[in-house]
């Protein structure tokens, strides 16, 4: 498993991808910039998850794969994510979860497995965990990705979102996990999240509310998992999200917890900017 010091050195050998003409947005990314692929998890909420998928898809320098997870909903939603795909032209891939047992890592890097979305239907709904660990299953085989995104499905990130990590990352190519500024959609004003800390002895967590001016990445003591980006090497070093908190809430300050003590780094980029339509999915769950 990659150590915190072995980081820089695990990104450097699995950042450079192929140019593939079914994923326009893969030929944007540099050779030796993180390569990331994001999962968003949904659960009767198309519309959401679609605003979702536009937003990321406008990004620039945006990510090399995206995986829906899509909680049994049992309505729509998959035919909808898959009409959205032929309409953005992209490659698209339906995998039911039964499926993924049959997936093999890849030995090295070469043509990836995946297409540019794919869709895993989950046999059950799975709550925010167990979902994003289908995702996270399923991108672990693929070694073209450095890092991993949580991003919530009534979330959307502005056009420089991505440029704004992978510019945190180029001067912390160790960091653990990374986070954005999140505003709350659509009063676009209201911070919703800018770093967070836990309150000792309390089991509190507290989103800090003041945005730096200065722009400059630093640490944080909590990142909510409505948008956490991990790195390769803090998967393969502790594992998958926690799924005793079914249907959701809590597991991002465990997940938090476990990284810091195991020697990575949580760190704050506060120029990625994601908007957040707070407590649509927890409506849809409720």
């Amino acid at each position: 498993m990659p150590s915190p010091a072995g980081a820089r050195r695990h990104y450097a050998s699995t950042s450079r991808l192929p140019r593939d003409r079914a994923s326009p947005v893969l030929n944007e990314i540099l050779q030796d910039e993180p390569a990331i692929g994001v999962i968003v998890v949904n659960w009767k909420r198309a519309a959401d998850t679609v605003a979702c998928l536009d937003s990321i898809a406008d990004a620039k320098r945006g990510p090399a794969r995206i995986v829906v997870v899509d909680n049994a909903s049992g309505d729509e939603s998959v035919a909808r994510i898959r009409e959205w795909a032929t309409a953005r032209k992209v490659s698209f891939a339906l995998f039911r979860e039964a499926d993924l047992a049959g997936i093999k890592p890849e030995e090295k890097r070469g043509e990836s497995m995946l297409s540019y979305l794919t869709v895993i239907v989950s046999s059950t709904n799975k709550g925010f965990s167990g979902g994003n660990n289908l995702g996270l299953r399923l991108f672990g085989h693929d070694r073209h990705l450095t890092h991993f995104l949580l991003l919530n499905n009534d979330a959307t990130v502005r056009e420089d979102f991505f440029a704004e990590l992978k510019r945190g990352l180029a001067s912390a190519a160790d960091a653990g996990v990374l986070t954005g500024t999140i505003y709350n959609y659509p009063a676009t004003e209201t911070v919703w999240y800018a770093g967070g800390h836990v309150v000792p002895f309390r089991g509190l967590i507290v989103h800090d509310l003041d945005v730096p001016d200065d722009g400059n990445l630093r640490p944080t003591g909590f990142v909510s998992g409505c948008v956490m980006l991990i790195s390769r090497a803090l998967f393969e070093a502790i594992g998958p999200l926690p799924e005793c908190y079914f249907p959701g809430y809590s597991e991002d300050a465990e997940y938090c917890s476990r990284a810091t003590r195991s020697g990575f780094k949580l760190l704050y980029a506060p120029r990625a900017v994601a908007f957040h339509k707070v407590g649509a999915t927890a409506g849809a769950a409720s």
